[in-house]
């Protein structure tokens, strides 16, 4: 704004031209006045005003794709570089093949002799199969073997008390020495298959006892299985993780720097050694500082080898796959002998409960003969009601013993089943499904072998050599067109920004530029250290992103960002600090121009005003300026001359306002110099120019 000052002198003197001097002396009851009423006016504007807070970044795009290649074979062909425009699948470089292809027939060789040589291996799984279809199809399954027993025996119990029962009611009321021996028969031949049955009870008590045991022994295998067998494939995977953690930490780079550290040292006595070398110790030459310090370069690649993460990270997955690979070949083994032991487990419970009903059986078949006996003997009508009843007892026992039978048969059958089930699962692990998917494996590396870019956009980083296998990232590729600038906001600011925000984006290599952006996101959390824990800046991350098109922008410049809180367009505005308020509301001083000698004697230099008040309405205010709109319209436009210093001033006062333009060009013209005397107030006193 332009601002112009009043006359505090009374007499004002000024070289014009040159060598003449004019001297123009003011009325001294206005130069009076003047000294008692300084002030200072402004211009109302007609300008955009502007609330913002600012920051800086660096201009990336926000569409970046880095290239990587896990292939460890050199480079044949390079087709992009630094600059390059490439579209999406354009070829980037190419890796050569040969040593991969070879790789592939001789897998392909190795699994052709492997199908051809070896077939598969049968497992403890297939014999256990195998073995119980045998005794299945051989009738020689002792669970239905005891089920067959079982109801062998049942048949000849019924039999007994079916002839008994017939014998009795035949005989009733004579004496038939043919049927009591066959009655006594009968009980002796009953007690044989009781202690028959009885025996093949302890005998399957034991086995159950035997199968339990070696269940117990499986599960604790299992449970306590530490790994001893594969310790050596153990301690790999450890090794190479340590190795791993170390290239990631600070150990590493403390680790090589100490080495180079030694080199230094070394190479800094051999060169001394080799200009002096009378200086060398007695039992020393020049070829020992020689190889130490070879020693302490070699020392240095090694570490540098050792500890490349990507190397490491290669070297951890081999390790865990070789350990996972032996830790499951463990575990299916204890799987497959709880499996088994479960089995053997399952088979003596049946054969201990078809055992017991044997006994069950046998006791009723004596219960049966001695009634026969005793009814042979007395032939009365209780005992032939009671060889009735257990005529009717056995017909049930035998029923029970076929139903039983028929169970344990389908019983083994779905046992049968579930050993060939797993006889196929552990045929399935013992194929050559591994070296399958390692011939897949480098199969699917040739397909990567041509290297292409996953997106469109232009190179802006290569690392790429023919000849040379490729490490780490190969190509950036970036979108040029698609900008964004990542900036930090204070604590304090954050809580006033909010996504959407608009943005004024100045460059630092071109700071007359300026460019449109937006606020696209905000970080939820203050910035993190290395750690995951609070960097302790108290500054949150923003993303802004450049809406212009067509800029000058770069990728890696850097730039001003001033994020805009709030604005108004072409409104009416003055510096804040001259708004005064009182009971009637914010006003400000405009001064209305008066008549007056002055200004004609002083050649423009003064001019007279009165100070009218006027109240006004505020609205946007920023750092300088404050928006304002005249109560009465009108009072008030662009280039409304304004009192700068409210202080002190009332309504209607006469105050004088010397241009500065004009004592600028009067000072010039005299080297700078104007002469003020200093009687204020003296001779040439008058009256004060009209409408003072």
């Amino acid at each position: 704004m332009k601002k112009r000052y009043i006359i505090i002198p009374v007499v004002v003197a000024a070289v014009i031209g040159i060598g003449a001097c004019v001297v123009y002396q003011v009325n001294a009851g206005l130069a009076a006045m003047n000294a008692m009423n300084g002030v200072s006016t402004e211009l109302a504007e007609r300008q955009d005003l502007k609330n913002y807070i600012t920051a800086s970044g660096t201009i990336e795009s926000s569409d970046i794709n880095k290239v990587y290649s896990d292939l460890v074979y050199p480079v044949e062909t390079v087709n992009a570089k630094v600059g390059d425009v490439v579209k999406e699948g354009d070829i980037l470089c190419t890796i050569d093949t040969e040593l991969l292809r070879q790789k592939i027939d001789e897998q392909e060789a190795a699994i052709n002799t492997s199908d051809q040589n070896t077939g598969y291996n049968i497992t403890d799984a297939e014999k256990a199969y195998n073995d119980a279809l045998r005794d299945f199809e051989n009738n020689d399954n002792t669970q239905i073997i005891s089920a067959k027993n079982a109801l062998d025996n049942a048949e000849t119990a019924l039999t007994a008390a079916k002839k008994a029962y017939d014998d009795a009611v035949k005989t009733k009321g004579t004496t038939d020495d043919s049927s009591y021996e066959s009655a006594k028969l009968s009980v002796e031949n009953a007690k044989s298959s009781l202690e028959t049955a009885e025996t093949s009870l302890e005998n399957a008590k034991e086995n159950l006892d035997t199968a339990k045991e070696n269940l117990e022994k499986a599960l604790k295998n299992q449970k306590e299985e530490d790994y001893y067998s594969i310790k050596q494939v153990t301690d790999a995977y450890d090794d190479a993780k340590e190795v791993r953690d170390k290239a990631r930490s600070d150990e590493s780079g403390k680790e090589i720097k100490e080495a180079e550290d030694e080199y230094d040292t070394a190479l800094a006595l051999y060169l001394n050694y080799q200009s002096n070398p009378d200086k060398i110790p007695v039992g020393s030459s020049i070829s020992d500082y020689a190889q130490a310090m070879q020693a302490a370069k070699q020392k240095i690649a090694t570490l540098k080898e050792l500890y490349d993460v990507k190397t490491a990270e290669e070297n951890l997955e081999t390790a865990k796959k070789a350990y996972d690979k032996a830790k499951k070949q463990v575990d299916d083994a204890n799987e497959n002998a709880i499996d088994q032991a479960e089995n053997a487990v399952t088979q003596a419970e049946n054969a201990v409960t078809q055992a017991e009903k044997g006994i069950d059986s046998a006791n009723r078949q004596i219960e049966s003969a001695e009634l026969q006996l005793r009814a042979t003997t007395k032939g009365n009508s209780d005992q032939i009601e009671q060889l009735e009843t257990q005529l009717e007892n056995a017909e049930t026992a035998f029923n029970k013993a076929k139903n039983s039978y028929d169970l344990t048969v389908e019983t083994v059958r779905n046992s049968l089943e579930t050993l060939k089930t797993q006889a196929q699962r552990a045929r399935d692990r013992s194929d050559n499904t591994s070296a399958q998917v390692a011939l897949e494996n480098l199969y699917d590396q040739l397909e990567e072998a041509t290297i292409t870019s996953p997106c469109d956009g232009v190179v802006t980083y290569e690392n790429v050599a023919e000849g040379i296998a490729p490490t780490g990232v190969l190509f950036v590729i970036e979108d040029p067109d698609d900008l964004i600038i990542n900036v930090a906001i204070s604590e304090y600011d954050i809580p006033d920004v909010s996504t959407d925000l608009k943005c004024e984006i100045v460059p630092n290599a071109m700071t007359s530029l300026s460019y449109d952006g937006i606020i696209e996101s905000i970080a939820p959390a203050a910035a993190k250290a290395a750690t995951g824990d609070d960097a302790g800046t108290g500054s949150f991350k923003a993303t802004v992103a450049v809406t212009s098109t067509d800029t000058k922008l770069l990728i890696g410049m850097t730039a001003r960002v001033n994020i805009i809180l709030e604005e108004a367009k072409d409104v009416l505005s003055v510096s804040s600090d001259i708004i005064a308020h009182d009971d009637g509301g914010d006003y400000v001083f405009t001064a209305v121009k008066v008549e007056s000698p002055a200004t004609a004697q002083t050649g423009g230099l003064v001019s007279v005003y009165n100070a009218k008040k006027v109240y006004v309405k505020t609205g946007l205010e920023t750092s300088f300026y404050i928006e304002i709109t005249p109560v009465t319209a009108g009072e008030i436009e662009a280039g409304t001359i304004l009192l700068t210093r409210p202080q002190g001033i009332t309504d209607g006062q006469v105050v004088s306002v010397m241009d500065q333009e004009i004592l600028a060009q009067a000072m010039g013209a005299a080297g700078g110099v104007a002469v003020i005397p200093s009687g204020a107030g003296g001779p040439g006193g008058g009256t004060p120019p009209p409408g003072m």
